[in-house]
């Protein structure tokens, strides 16, 4: 009787094998199903990757330091498959104001400096851009702070733009420098930390010195004199980036060529806006939905899009990636795509850059953030970075 109950119960769970496809659990399948697809359509719909540079300087006259004008940004930007170029002179507003000025070509805001006071010595000086889609946005900032001294305009600079359009790096405290944050942001625009592990005497080895508040964005790929942005700069950036995040800062990455002369393809951010132009761009960038990376990525949780907080109960966790950049599009490459939560790697997925893949799990509410990599296999190095969603349960 025994050996026939063994045999019964060895023929049951050859059933049980067969019936799941055989002795091995199946791979959880991570390829998004038509409700997912339309839940990242109803966040997405009605908009176009663009490919563009965030951090960026032209010849313009005033305090520029940029060698090329902003006639030969604009007939140059198109060849290299750039949409977009944030030209961000220094101290100034003028640039803003040249008739070359084309809010179809270029998104307008200044790189600013500040030495902040009551930070340790060695990581107490900070770059900083501020980006606008209008002059006047960046003149209301630098005119309503006192420590900027702007020089405001006459008819003259209207006429000549004589380059006296133009504001000091101050020193401030803490405190005050998080008021010009925040200015910016309710001002209707994107604040970046530029560089910010080349700026200092050193590193800081607590990255949360150089944190200020959310819901700003840190320069994680950065190009300037570097042939691409594959440099110690931007290794050192991605590690300062992922310690704040596990720290509990909720900051975006971005990516800037800091460029001065031609326009390169070489540290591009891509935003899905509704329009080609400066307004569109900046309402999206300002609020950390954009890619730091050559890359679409979109992704949602329910209703909440990258770069901000939103509710994981019972939500998906959606993304795609595709929309590559001309240059990665015509080559072979071969990329690995990540999931990430502070827990670590949800999932990784091989594709190359001719495909457009769109990816669900089921979010977890333990986690604190989800967010995306893309990785290129050919080249080793970390192409793309995906801004994350917060779990806003964790961060009550």
């Amino acid at each position: 009787m025994k050996k026939f109950l063994s045999l019964m119960l060895a023929f049951v769970t050859v059933l049980a094998l067969c019936a799941c496809g055989g002795g091995e659990p199946a791979e959880p399948n991570y390829i998004a199903n038509a409700a997912d697809v339309a839940q990242l359509e109803a966040l997405y719909g009605g908009r176009t990757a663009f490919h563009g540079e965030l951090h960026d300087h032209s010849d313009s006259g005033g305090t520029s330091d940029g060698k090329q004008s902003l006639s030969v940004w604009k007939a140059t930007m198109p060849g290299v498959g750039m949409d977009y170029a944030a030209i961000l002179d220094h101290r100034q507003v003028l640039h803003m104001y040249l008739d070359a000025w084309d809010d179809n070509f270029f998104i307008g805001g200044s790189e600013a400096a500040t030495t902040v006071i009551d930070r340790p010595e060695k990581v107490n000086r900070y770059h900083y851009n501020m980006v606008f889609a209008e002059p006047e946005q960046l003149e209301a900032i630098v005119s309503s702070f006192e420590e900027y001294k702007f020089h405001e305009w006459t008819e003259l600079d209207r006429e000549g733009c004589g380059g006296q359009m133009h504001f000091n790096y101050p020193q401030m405290t803490a405190a005050r420098f998080n008021e010009v944050i925040t200015a910016v942001k309710e001002n209707g625009g994107l604040f970046v930390i530029p560089h910010p592990c080349s700026t200092n005497e050193e590193v800081p080895t607590n990255a949360m010195e150089l944190y200020f508040q959310d819901y700003i964005g840190y320069e994680v790929f950065y190009g300037y004199g570097n042939p691409d942005s594959n440099n110690w700069k931007t290794d050192a950036n991605y590690k300062l980036w992922t310690d704040m995040l596990a720290g509990g800062a909720r900051v975006w990455a971005s990516a800037g060529n800091d460029g001065h002369q031609f326009p390169e393809a070489k540290c591009l951010s891509t935003v899905y806006s509704e329009e080609g132009n400066a307004q569109s761009h900046i309402t999206h960038l300002r609020v950390g939905d954009f890619t730091a990376g050559p890359i679409g990525i979109k992704m949602s949780v329910g209703q909440t899009p990258m770069g901000t907080s939103g509710s994981f109960e019972n939500n998906r966790v959606v993304f795609s990636v595709g929309d590559f950049h001309q240059d990665i599009a015509m080559q072979k490459y071969t990329f690995e795509v990540s999931l990430h939560t502070d827990k670590g790697v949800v999932f990784t997925y091989e594709m190359t850059g001719d495909q457009a893949m769109t990816f669900a799990v089921d979010a977890d509410t333990a986690a604190k953030f989800y967010r995306v990599e893309v990785y290129n296999k050919t080249l080793k190095k970390l192409t793309a970075l995906g801004n994350p969603i917060w779990n806003e349960a964790k961060y009550q």
